[in-house]
């Protein structure tokens, strides 16, 4: 495998579920992207609907839970949330450098809201989709729950929020003929994820 594919098609997506390790795996891309001076444009869902929260001034679609940590009241946030990221994307994807994109995935219990990756990939035009790659990284649910255990902050789903949204997700109803996932299985070990990054920029 040879990232420099990857990197030719500019616009890279990193979907998975919480707690997956999809920062952690950015992370190490980004080093290894370093090294070869190449400098990357780091999107992420979670900054983005931060961003979107704290203009949320009076509290019209999100309710705080606890300190750093909030509930989502309105569906439509999410695809708001996802249509920023591509008018980023459209901003900057004439330039030469690659963009990353990270993306959390899953489907809520109580059927109200859309977190599905085929949802997402609904959103995205045909022109990004022919620049993009994708790659999903696959964690079982048990690690996935005690990585979030650990977390803090932003980064930390909440116990409630995890549960209904993130126990699993749609990956596998993915038409694969068209987006061509590259499946990263994360066990646990970071070093793994570390050593994938590694393995994926040799020629």
């Amino acid at each position: 495998m040879n990232v420099l594919n990857y990197i030719d098609k500019k616009i890279i997506w990193i979907f998975g579920p919480a707690a997956a390790g999809k920062t952690t795996f950015i992370a190490f891309l980004n080093n290894q992207l370093k090294k070869r001076n190449i400098k990357p444009l780091n999107l992420s869902d979670l900054k983005e609907l931060i961003s979107v929260i704290k203009k949320d001034k009076e509290k019209m679609f999100h309710q705080n839970i606890a300190k750093n940590q909030f509930r989502i009241t309105k569906p439509f946030v999410y695809d708001l949330v996802f249509l920023n990221l591509l008018k980023k994307i459209s901003e900057n994807r004439k330039k030469n450098k690659p963009i990353l994109i990270e993306v959390s995935c899953g489907l809520d219990l109580k059927k109200k809201f859309n977190l599905s990756i085929k949802s997402r990939l609904n959103l995205i035009p045909k022109d990004v989709i022919k620049q993009s790659k994708f790659i999903y990284i696959n964690t079982p649910l048990i690690r996935r729950q005690q990585f979030n255990q650990k977390r803090g902050g932003f980064s930390k789903t909440p116990k409630e929020i995890f549960n209904r949204f993130f126990q699993k997700d749609d990956f596998n109803e993915i038409n694969q003929k068209k987006f061509h996932f590259l499946v990263i299985n994360n066990h646990g070990k970071i070093g793994l994820l570390n050593k994938f990054a590694q393995q994926i920029f040799l020629k």
